[in-house]
């Protein structure tokens, strides 16, 4: 499993700052961000 903080909440402020970049990463090359999806999981 990825690790990507020492707690729950600094995981979640990475993922919060990853998707930040990515927004601006589109906004800088004019590109429209993609359509929001669901993705449904087998249980």
């Amino acid at each position: 499993m990825a690790h990507h903080g020492d707690s729950y909440e600094e995981a979640v402020t990475n993922g919060i700052g990853a998707l930040e970049s990515l927004v601006m990463a589109y906004e800088v090359t004019g590109e429209s961000l993609p359509e929001p999806s669901t993705v449904f999981v087998a249980a």
